[in-house]
């Protein structure tokens, strides 16, 4: 009797060990259990573990890994620290540089009185650069008036982008509030157009819930970029993938008719199953707030979604370290290299007395022109070769009095001359 308990117990026991995967046991067959066969076998484990992961990425459309953007206090931010960690690196945001008086989005278009704006509709797989379609060109007002001033809920649909405001032409008063920090001082644009520049600095405005698609800017120049707006919260979030190894972003997309190049992508939603080589890529992110500076190397593709009514005021530029790779990359038919065309021992000589500023400057010490009125002569003249600006009304206000006659500015020898 005690004999057939004890044979009865052990069946239950040899039939519980085999139930539980786990226990660590052998089967009363002697065959191992399944986590006992993987920890015989590491490379098994490794190969496992990887499927899966790749497995996830491949379900999980969306989920590019993230890298914070670092930020900087301007007061710990030099020169030597911006040329050794971040220019032509990756993306860096500086906080506390901008004094945000005069530059937020309804004191920007009341001082701006005769500025127009182009408007730009956002199209998901757009054949436009950054997905943007030019709707019109209207004034800064109309379009303050009718996509930021209503509540969020009462504006017409599709949103609009207020697009590229060149301050040059719309709002030169503007100019004379803004500083530059010493380490974003470089721009050969500026001093190869005897301080007019090519159309930059300028602004924007992103309505509540705007985005401007991936893609990459024209020519692959650095940019900064400030935003305005309420303050104490995010503005406009900001992605920058790597400008550099980045074969696997540039794998689904082209250039085409009317973008420098076109992804098939969406950069805040990638569906991996469909591109599953992005699933290895990361992006550099940050949110916004007002007055803070974000720098973002050339070539690096960008794309950017506004929590809130924001304005940017941005500026593409030309510096040393970006100089060798726009030279290499530049095609004969570009406006921009025939601006630059026999000019780099001068221009880097120019570049280079630049780094000898640790402090920031004036605008005008910036473009390289010496007061009001020569900032005027050059911009006027500049006005007569674009054909970008709608009018002239603004630049005529500023500059009244201090050019003779609209034929003395066409008729600049000097100006000619150098900015070929």
């Amino acid at each position: 009797m005690a004999k057939g308990k004890d044979q009865q117990r052990a069946a239950a026991k040899a039939a519980k060990d085999a139930a539980e995967p786990g226990s660590g046991r052998a089967s009363k067959g002697g065959d191992k259990t399944l986590v006992q066969k993987l920890k015989s076998r590491p490379v098994a484990v490794s190969v496992v573990v990887v499927g899966l992961a790749l497995l996830y990425a491949l379900m999980s459309p969306g989920k590019f890994r993230v890298v914070p953007i670092e930020r900087v206090a301007a007061k710990d931010m030099t020169l030597a620290r911006f040329l050794g960690e971040f220019s032509n690196k990756k993306p860096v945001i500086v906080t506390g540089a901008w004094n945000e008086d005069g530059w937020r989005p309804e004191e920007v278009v009341k001082a701006c009185p005769h500025a127009y704006v182009r408007t730009m509709a956002h199209e998901e797989n757009s054949k436009y650069w950054a997905g943007k379609r030019q709707i019109d060109t209207i004034t800064l007002k109309e379009y303050y008036d009718t996509f930021f001033k209503p509540e969020p809920s009462q504006r017409p649909k599709p949103l609009l982008y207020g697009f590229e405001m060149s301050l040059n032409q719309y709002c030169p008063q503007l100019l004379e509030k803004m500083v530059v920090p010493s380490y974003l001082g470089e721009d050969a644009f500026h001093l190869s157009t005897n301080g007019s520049g090519i159309g930059w600095p300028s602004v924007f405005f992103g309505p509540k819930e705007s985005e401007t698609a991936l893609h990459i800017d024209t020519h692959r120049t650095p940019f900064w970029l400030v935003a305005f707006g309420k303050a104490g919260v995010p503005l406009k979030r900001l992605r920058a993938f790597p400008h550099t190894d980045n074969k696997d972003l540039m794998k689904y997309g082209s250039p085409g008719e009317n973008t420098n190049f076109r992804f098939d992508y969406n950069a805040w939603n990638p569906d991996f199953r469909k591109y599953p080589a992005l699933a290895g890529s990361f992006t550099y992110e940050a949110d916004l707030q007002s007055g803070e500076i974000v720098y973002v190397p050339g070539g690096a593709p960008h794309a950017a979604w506004n929590h809130e009514d924001n304005m940017a005021c941005s500026m593409n530029y030309m510096d040393l370290q970006t100089f060798p790779d726009f030279v290499r990359r530049c095609s004969k038919n570009s406006p921009l290299c025939d601006l630059l065309r026999g000019k780099g021992e001068g221009l880097i000589n120019a570049l280079m007395a630049r780094r000898e500023k640790e402090k920031p400057v004036s605008y005008f010490d910036f473009a390289g022109v010496d007061d009001k009125a020569t900032f005027c002569k050059a911009q006027k003249f500049a006005t007569h070769r674009l054909a970008n600006a709608k009018n002239a009304t603004a630049l005529d206000e500023y500059c009244a009095g201090l050019i003779e006659t609209e034929a003395a500015s066409e008729a600049e020898p000097v100006a000619e001359t150098e900015a070929e």
